[in-house]
């Protein structure tokens, strides 16, 4: 069986090393979001560039399913901590997703509840996250913790939305992308899993950290990505 791997990030610093490993490239633009095919790291392989925000990240994930057939979809990328036992360069390893700019509480279930799918957090696969646990812990380097990324259109850079994020869903970071796409491979019963990387504490100081810290924590994800890569033949999960 061929294996198929989807890597997705939402601007190009977060992914880059990796377009710059690839074999056998290939570009493809389907309106404004970039796909590029080849061998990574032995792998047949799918690299996304998105663009920033949900809708983004729900038509790139969907195009990208139903265009290469991945066997499971991966998102790397930068994240704001929330929990203060985090630092700037954690790797947070996703169980499920969140997504806090989502409130129907009047008229369906509590803030985060998904329409339709009736559904407020998102689990990621759980044979990836075992998958991605082995890898992190054989590089002692690299500090990661496990928890739940709360994902909304808004790039949180106060106390007070950090102390909403904490106390409504219990997160232990944030995003902008990560949720529309676990939702999205929810719906097409797709594996997905995230690891994603404190760029900066989700303060006041946020947008100044992340813009500094951003191309260091994708070179922080590459030898993750590139370990893991060589065992996803073995025990991946099937469509």
């Amino acid at each position: 069986m061929i294996i198929i791997i989807g890597l997705i990030a939402a601007i190009s610093p977060e992914i880059e090393v990796f377009i710059k490993d690839m074999l056998e490239k290939k570009t493809v633009k389907f309106g404004s979001i970039t796909f590029i095919t080849g061998r990574l790291y032995g792998c047949d392989s799918v690299l996304c560039i998105c663009g920033m925000g949900k809708v983004n990240a729900a038509i790139a994930t969907d195009t990208l399913i139903h265009s290469y057939h991945p066997n499971c979809i991966l998102n790397i990328g930068a994240a704001g901590a929330i929990s203060q036992s985090l630092s700037i360069g954690d790797m947070i390893i996703a169980t499920a997703y969140v997504q806090h700019d989502i409130d129907t509480s009047g008229i369906i279930g509590p803030p985060g509840c998904i329409p339709s799918i009736n559904k407020t957090h998102l689990l990621c696969d759980e044979t990836l996250i075992r998958h991605i646990k082995k890898i992190i812990q054989s590089l002692p380097h690299i500090k990661y913790h496990c928890g739940v990324i709360a994902t909304g259109d808004r790039f949180i850079c106060t106390k007070s939305d950090k102390k909403r994020l904490y106390e409504l869903f219990d997160s232990i970071a944030c995003d902008m992308e990560g949720g529309a796409m676990a939702q999205t491979c929810y719906i097409h019963n797709t594996p997905f899993a995230a690891m994603r990387f404190i760029s900066d504490n989700a303060d006041e100081a946020a947008t100044q950290d992340f813009e500094f810290n951003l191309r260091k924590i994708a070179h922080n994800a590459q030898s993750v990505v590139q370990a893991l890569f060589t065992m996803l033949d073995k025990g991946l999960p099937t469509r």
